[in-house]
């Protein structure tokens, strides 16, 4: 489960299915702590378990690299930015198929 840390998410599960999300932390009893930097902040993340999501991917993205240095500046916009260019690329590979 610790391969999910600082990757980006798809939630299958839940009211909030077909969600990306990002993955801040993975806690020791089994949870992931999810931000997409709009709905759900990096102060304020959401608790979901690790089968109810997908991995998609990681990002090169300036502020996901940021965080996976463990940089203490966490600035969101940034985050949502590259959650909503991964949703695109899901969507137009999803179309090409």
């Amino acid at each position: 489960m610790e391969e999910l840390k600082h990757k980006i998410v798809l939630s299958v599960a839940g009211h909030d299915k077909g969600r990306l999300f990002f993955v801040t932390e993975v806690t020791e009893d089994g949870f992931l702590l999810l931000a997409d930097g709009k709905e759900r902040k990096l102060d304020a993340p959401k608790r979901k378990r690790s089968r109810h999501v997908r991995g998609v991917g990681t990002s090169a993205h300036p502020a996901i690299l940021g965080l996976q240095r463990g940089a203490v500046y966490l600035v969101q916009m940034p985050m949502l930015q590259q959650v909503r260019c991964y949703r695109e690329l899901l969507v137009i590979q999803t179309m090409e198929k």
